[in-house]
């Protein structure tokens, strides 16, 4: 996961604009809007975003995926040719909260951002850590966000519509994915594990030819014969 991770920011080094932009979840009650660029002195209005968790967190997180669907469909608008890299990651109090290594050809426009996250039905507390060429800590947070969140589909609350009945119902492992990438944004786990697999093939077969040159040396050596390696008695 970091191997595919870290080839998708290196594989764009030295042109364009990169960081993680994290997106969280709304707030369970009303609670002070976060403003970018807060200098801690100014006044903030209370965030609405509350009245956005319909339904309870577990149905919240069993629409997360669908969210973000729509959330990167407004990002790809406002910036074409932009590329993401997301890894879920689960907060304390249960949410669904995603951190995202995103690609663009200019910079992020925060308050845009912000509020398509908030249009999508994210909360309004975003972040954005943007990444430094040849930076690859990024790359290493979110693989172990993903390894992480692997192991907690038990903790997470999570909703679905039983479709005879209509009533919702929750479950015990939920049934979110881990992580996601755009089509360009370079390795994928498809092209990496074909590797793995035909490394692992060239092992087994050198492997193979190491213990049968040994099995012929021994079986020669034991009759005296000259011994040719590789080869059966001449």
């Amino acid at each position: 996961m970091h191997r595919v991770a870290f080839e998708g920011m290196q594989s764009r080094t030295g042109q364009g604009y990169q960081g993680m932009l994290t997106i969280t979840a709304p707030a369970t009650e009303r609670h002070l809007g976060w403003v970018i660029g807060w200098d801690g002195k100014r006044p903030r209005e209370s965030c609405p975003c509350a009245d956005r968790m319909v339904g309870g967190m577990g149905t919240w997180n069993a629409a997360a995926g669908k969210r973000w669907n729509v959330l990167r469909g407004a990002l790809s608008r406002l910036y074409p040719g932009a590329e993401f890299f997301r890894a879920v990651e689960v907060q304390e109090r249960g949410a669904i909260h995603l951190h995202v290594i995103v690609w663009t050809r200019e910079p992020l426009r925060l308050k845009e951002v912000q509020r398509l996250a908030i249009g999508a039905g994210f909360g309004c507390v975003i972040d954005y850590q943007p990444a430094a060429v040849g930076d690859s800590r990024q790359a290493a947070y979110v693989s172990k966000y993903v390894t992480k969140a692997t192991d907690q589909r038990g903790e997470v609350p999570w909703d679905v519509v039983d479709l005879e009945t209509g009533e919702v119902e929750a479950v015990k492992d939920a049934r979110y994915r881990t992580w996601s990438s755009s089509r360009g944004w370079g390795l994928t786990m498809k092209v990496l594990k074909a590797g793995i697999r035909e490394a692992a093939q060239k092992r087994a077969l050198a492997l193979r030819e190491s213990l049968t040159a040994a099995t012929v040396f021994a079986e020669n050596a034991g009759t005296g014969s000259p011994v040719i390696a590789g080869c059966g008695p001449p």
